[in-house]
């Protein structure tokens, strides 16, 4: 008989016909299915952008997210009531205790911290993290057999991302994608960024390369083999370390754990590793210009080599260690509490920047490029314990799963999600993946996996139900990180307006643009930490306005106390006041910061002749590396050296 005459006669004994003097039975209700909501989540999420915002993707995405997940919620737990109860083993209550207990650790460290209006943002995006986790867990309770469908979808959503990298790269299309630093940055803004996000999409696609017909294994396989042309373009190092972590990971896991599939495993791997190194042979051949031959030398190089006589890569790692080592003094300085959630950045320029590039101002880092340095330094060592203990947790859960799973092919896509964990664990060594909304999306579906593999295979006796009182606590959760969403969006719009404005000399519209986009939920760009009071204060002193002008000068000096041109602008209004005493003292506080800012010498050196201290003057010139030498300050010292003493 075929297929679609089995179909029918189906069809047939499944109608109830009603009986005489009997009420027709109720129909059962639509099921809503999750995994298509979770396909559209992965395809759409990281194609928006904003040219409106200073950060071209994080604000837009981060909206995007929170609305998607509060809908999830309203649709599946309330409006359709689908999911009323939860299976929660004991493993996966330990996961979702430790993470409770980060996020009321790290409540507890924002009251402690220079600036507690950056925890906000912080704590809120850790929130909707953990309820996208819960999500993805949900689903694969409930559709844990259309897990296939969606890593089929990834396919093509790595094929996509790839070969925008890859485009972009030999300037043929998508160059117009706003980035923040060299192409390929694809769809991320950043190119290492980049190169970590392709690197986490390799589990989804091995999954449908081992599971999926004959047709999907050629797609997946042209996926594998435009990930690892885009992850070699990227020139990422941590996200080679991240993409070697998750092949040498799930062989040695597969090795040890599933003897039906080691051969295969094994085969594919070794066949997988030496057509990609014929690929990269050729891509390395084709590149007439050497310039991606050198620099693929370089970072491969700086991998092995730290001395300071190497290359640009070698800096930029010995930059790194440095950093490293001043994130490592804050954990030490304050190792309970820590310096608040968001407030590395602010607290990391008080330890000095001597001997590094951002000791010239022009520069100031946002990130250690260490989540686990970075997480123990804002919400010291109990908030690293509970924060990497969840993610530890995670990972004895994929192992038991892993023991003990339903089926080989449970094993299977345990262990690729595992792999893809230590995929994230090796580029968080070197890099800040936790920081971007679709990295946060590939790592809770993995995460949530695990969990929800876990969830079907260990039943417990009795589900918790879900009261509407978690429910909702859920819901308010989201409305505040959307609300969040769009102060932050509201926030760099205004500041991005402003900016430009300030340039065009119109400052009553900086002004305007300033009041527009202020905010007690967000109070620095991501610009270097800037606030928009140091746009508003600058524009009051073009309008003469001085007092106003130091009013918001002191505003942006609370919001971030160890930023220099917080402290030059603050000076640059006390000069126009004529109280060079003042002046001094805030261009020398901005020196304690970055000794090197050359604007700032030169208003110190301007300011120590104003005030006839001549002897700093000439001395404070003499600390500048180029604009000593200039006419201007050469008739300075002739001039100032007429009322020194005679030796």
């Amino acid at each position: 008989m075929s297929k679609k005459k089995k179909r029918k006669l189906q069809e047939a004994a499944t109608v109830v016909t009603p009986i005489a003097g009997k009420k027709k039975m109720a129909a059962a209700p639509a099921v809503a299915y999750m995994i298509p909501w979770l396909i559209v989540l992965v395809a759409v999420l990281p194609i928006l952008f904003s040219d409106k915002t200073m950060d071209p993707v994080i604000p837009v995405r981060y909206i995007f997210l929170s609305a998607f997940a509060l809908l999830f919620v309203l649709y599946f737990f309330i409006i359709k009531k689908q999911v009323t109860a939860i299976q929660f083993p004991l493993l996966n209550k330990a996961v979702l205790a430790t993470a409770i207990g980060f996020v009321a650790w790290s409540i507890v460290a924002m009251w402690g911290a220079i600036n507690y209006r950056e925890g906000y943002y912080e704590i809120a995006r850790y929130c909707l993290l953990i309820i996208l986790i819960i999500i993805v867990w949900i689903t694969t309770v409930q559709e844990e057999t259309a897990l296939l469908k969606l890593c089929k979808a990834i396919v093509f959503v790595a094929m996509f991302h790839a070969l925008v990298g890859i485009l972009q790269f030999y300037e043929i299309g998508f160059t117009k994608i706003p980035g923040a630093n060299a192409k390929p940055y694809g769809l991320m803004a950043n190119r290492n960024l980049f190169g970590s996000a392709q690197a986490l999409l390799l589990p989804f696609v091995l999954f449908v390369l081992y599971k999926a017909s004959r047709v999907w294994k050629w797609l997946a396989s042209a996926a594998l083999a435009l990930l690892v042309f885009s992850l070699l373009l990227s020139q990422t190092r941590s996200a080679w370390l991240a993409a070697m972590a998750i092949i040498i990971g799930s062989l040695l896991l597969v090795m040890i754990f599933s003897p039906t599939n080691r051969k295969k495993w094994l085969f594919a791997t070794t066949t997988g590793l030496a057509c990609s190194a014929l690929l990269i042979f050729l891509i390395m051949s084709g590149d007439s210009e050497g310039e991606l031959k050198q620099s693929v030398q370089q970072r491969a190089k700086s991998l092995v080599k730290t001395d300071s006589t190497g290359d640009e890569s070698v800096y930029n790692s010995n930059e790194r260690l440095k950093i490293w080592a001043k994130t490592m003094k804050m954990i030490k300085d304050k190792p309970i509490m820590g310096a608040g959630p968001g407030n590395w950045r602010i607290a990391v320029a008080g330890y000095g920047t001597e001997g590094l590039v951002w000791a010239k101002g022009e520069y100031a880092p946002d990130q250690p490029h260490n989540v686990y340095l970075h997480v123990a330094a804002e919400t010291g060592i109990p908030g690293a314990i509970l924060y990497f203990g969840m993610w530890l947790l995670i990972a004895v859960v994929a192992l038991y799963t892993i023991l003990k799973p339903a089926n080989e092919e449970q094993r299977i896509l345990a262990i690729l999600m595992l792999s893809g964990l230590a995929t994230l664990a090796t580029d968080a060594m070197f890099s800040f993946p936790m920081q971007r909304m679709e990295h946060t999306v590939y790592i809770s579906i993995m995460a949530g996996i695990i969990l929800g593999l876990h969830a079907k295979n260990n039943v417990v006796s009795k589900k918790i139900i879900l009261k509407k009182g978690w429910i909702y606590t859920a819901v308010a959760i989201l409305l505040f990180n959307l609300y969040l969403g769009y102060a932050k969006y509201n926030f760099e719009t205004h500041m991005s307006k402003a900016r430009q404005a300030e340039a065009n000399h119109q400052y009553q519209e900086v002004l305007d643009e300033v009041e527009a986009g202020k905010s007690n939920l967000i109070t620095l760009g991501p610009d270097v930490g800037t606030s928009l009071q140091v746009r508003s204060s600058e524009a009051y002193r073009q309008l003469k306005e001085m007092d106003k002008a130091l009013a918001e000068i002191k505003i942006a000096r609370q919001y971030h106390p160890n930023s220099s041109r917080v402290y030059n602008i603050m000076g640059t209004i006390y000069t126009d006041m004529g109280q060079f005493d003042k002046a001094i003292e805030a261009y020398q506080q901005g020196l304690k910061i970055t000794p090197q800012y050359p604007i700032l010498l030169k208003n110190l050196a301007v300011n120590y002749f104003d005030a006839k201290n001549f002897p700093a003057c000439i001395a404070t010139i003499g600390k500048m590396e180029k604009d000593a030498d200039s006419n201007y300050f050469k008739s300075m010292i002739v001039e100032a050296q007429k009322y020194l003493p005679a030796k």
